[in-house]
């Protein structure tokens, strides 16, 4: 399969944005669905460390589909986002080898983008690379295919709730004062600034770009029924000491929807 480029694809996003301004254009679809990962003494992917395993559950975790159909013809972009540390070559290739053979042959990597949340407290041992598995330890099999599970189970319902939708898209800023996250590399940092507009090294908060990108999905009643937003967030809140499934930052915001 053809590699997707990346920026092509969020250019065809943005495009879609500001076009969107009937209801006639378009059918929007949001799934969700859990990906049972719960492997008791599974590795935790994030920390790399032997000790950090999997022994308790305080939240479930999930897949999110956000397809986004033209009326029109049969193109269509797919977003999904997992409550996983990273996206690896072995969820790629074996969800669309399931998605083929269950004759979802409108999706490929040219219109499909998988990304993750980057928790740090979700199971690994999902790749192919002996690398990332080390810590986990060792490729589990088991968690690669409900993570792939989900994910198919998310562009099921995604498919099953394709409506007449408008798009909205807006960016704000918020007050980087209230340590939303911080840059843990300064030096990069204030290099794209002259000495007079440098951060100091102690205010890690401070140097971010504050901008957050956000589209708002409404239906035909007047109701929003979905987000997606664009901030990055170092999901580090349970650290390498927890052996739970958990997942923080993300979950307010997400459980709304």
């Amino acid at each position: 399969m053809a590699k997707i480029n990346y920026k092509v694809f969020i250019a065809i996003m943005i495009s879609l944005f500001y076009a969107s301004t009937c209801f006639a254009d378009y059918e929007i679809g949001l799934g969700k669905a859990e990906m049972d990962l719960f492997l008791k003494g599974a590795g935790l992917n994030g920390y790399g460390e032997f000790c950090n395993r999997v022994f308790d559950q305080r939240s479930k975790l999930y897949s999110r589909s956000l397809l986004i159909k033209s009326i029109d013809s049969d193109s269509m972009v797919l977003f999904i986002n997992c409550e996983l540390g990273n996206i690896s070559h072995s969820i790629k290739s074996t969800l669309f080898d399931t998605l083929s053979i269950m004759g979802y042959n409108e999706l490929s990597e040219r219109n499909t983008m998988i990304t993750a949340t980057h928790t740090h407290s979700a199971p690994g041992g999902y790749h192919h690379y002996a690398f990332y598995n080390f810590s986990h330890p060792g490729f589990q099999e088991d968690i690669l295919r409900e993570i792939v599970k989900g994910i198919v189970k998310s562009i099921q319902t995604a498919f099953s709730n394709l409506r007449p939708a408008e798009i909205y898209f807006n960016e704000g800023h918020f007050k980087v004062e209230n340590s939303v996250a911080y840059n843990r590399s300064i030096k990069a940092f204030n290099r794209n600034f002259p000495k007079s507009e440098r951060v100091n090294r102690k205010k890690t908060a401070l140097a971010l770009d504050s901008t957050m990108y956000v589209l708002k999905f409404i239906d035909k009643e007047g109701r929003s029924f979905g987000l997606l937003n664009w901030f990055g967030v170092h999901a580090t809140g349970i650290g390498n000491g927890e052996s739970i499934n958990f997942i923080r930052q993300q979950r307010v915001c997400g459980e709304l929807f």
